[in-house]
């Protein structure tokens, strides 16, 4: 059966994160939703910034005629029957996506929104659509986030890269997969400081993944920036599980061991993986009482999170867990 996500498109302004509640993810996206929410749960562990609405988006593809382009393009029999042309004809129109001009009023509102940190500040700009970090799909790793360095000139350069991406092979193909309208699917931007020289990034999932009617948490992490979602070839992560025993203490249960280490270190440190497993408890507890699960003993969060060069835990993102 289709599905057509829901796109709210009467938030018109770009807003701080502050101003953003969980209900609104149908107007920003689910990721920069649940990132707004994590502010409200863990304000000192994630990270702090704005949102550009599915509004501008849709602006600015109606403005440079881009939907009527992508019809045509869609009903061409060889992007119906060859998946080779249909990626070329993909790209294509991604490139043509990144060479449209923004309609004056959204360049001034994209101008201010960079003019809100000092020059010298490099901002991450991410993905946040209406088809992703849902419950039962996730879409990880479907769109694509960009830096915006300080010799980069305008951030709508990267605002539209973002944008592009929603138009890519995979993605593409993903939401032909699960028949999701290509037209109802919006793009929101979520924009904060670039963090670099990380110590360590991962995965947690607020679950035993294993066995779930067993106690625990489960974690994935690597070294540095090599990112567990996307590993460096013939790297090993860091898994673990934690949790509680009966008189109070938490066991650590090593899975295996990162091969970017000598034998017997672990990447995460002791009061570091509890610091993790108290913030993971917190950001499960604040999202059940968001989604209201109806089985609570089946359902649990993941989370994304690095380790910063400062030492500091950082949880970008939180997302439900789809159980396999």
């Amino acid at each position: 059966q289709p599905q057509t996500p829901v796109r709210n498109l009467s938030i018109t302004e770009i807003r701080p994160l502050s101003q953003i509640r969980f209900g609104a993810s149908d107007a920003f996206g689910a990721k920069t939703a649940n990132v707004a929410e994590l502010r409200r749960v863990i304000p000192r562990n994630s990270p702090d910034g704005y949102a550009i609405p599915f509004y501008f988006y849709d602006e600015f593809m109606k403005f440079n005629g881009l939907y009527d382009q992508a019809r045509n393009m869609m009903g061409q029999a060889l992007f119906q029957s060859s998946p080779l042309f249909r990626d070329a004809l993909l790209r294509r129109f991604q490139s043509a996506l990144e060479d449209s001009p923004l309609p004056a009023w959204m360049t001034e509102d994209v101008n201010r929104l960079r003019a809100s940190w000092r020059p010298n500040v490099t901002l991450r700009l991410r993905s946040s659509t209406n088809n992703e970090d849902l419950e039962g799909f996730n879409g990880a790793g479907l769109y694509s986030s960009y830096t915006h360095g300080r010799d980069e000139g305008p951030l709508e350069k990267s605002v539209k890269q973002v944008w592009a991406s929603l138009w890519n092979y995979r993605a593409f193909e993903e939401r032909e997969f699960w028949r999701i309208d290509h037209f109802s699917a919006a793009m929101g931007v979520l924009v904060h400081p670039n963090y670099t020289g990380e110590q360590a990034n991962g995965v947690g999932v607020t679950t035993n993944i294993f066995d779930p009617a067993w106690e625990g948490h489960y974690v994935n992490v690597q070294v540095g920036e090599n990112l567990v979602t996307n590993p460096e070839a013939g790297t090993t992560p860091e898994e673990y599980l934690i949790a509680e025993l009966l008189g109070g203490s938490d066991e650590i249960q090593y899975i295996r061991f990162s091969n970017l280490l000598p034998r017997g270190e672990t990447i995460l440190t002791r009061t570091q993986a509890l610091d993790l497993k108290i913030k993971m408890d917190m950001v499960h507890n604040h999202f059940r009482s968001l989604y209201q699960p109806s089985n609570w003993s089946s359902w649990a969060m993941e989370v994304e999170f690095k380790i910063t060069d400062d030492g500091e835990l950082l949880v970008k993102q939180a997302r439900p867990w789809i159980f396999q």
